[in-house]
């Protein structure tokens, strides 16, 4: 299985680098926090061509 080191056959999380949502523009990552703007709906769907 990829991503182990022991036989547990668990991944490391820190080699899967996780990214949570806490709200607004903050993330949390394996040991930290960083801010990522987000695209608002409507800009999304209209750079996206509204299909």
């Amino acid at each position: 299985m990829p991503f182990t080191k022991s036989r547990t056959a668990h991944p490391e999380a820190a080699r899967l680098r996780p990214l949570t949502r806490l709200g607004k523009d903050e993330w949390g990552t394996f040991g930290g926090v960083r801010e990522i703007s987000r695209v608002p709906y409507a800009q999304w769907q209209e750079d996206r061509g509204a299909r």
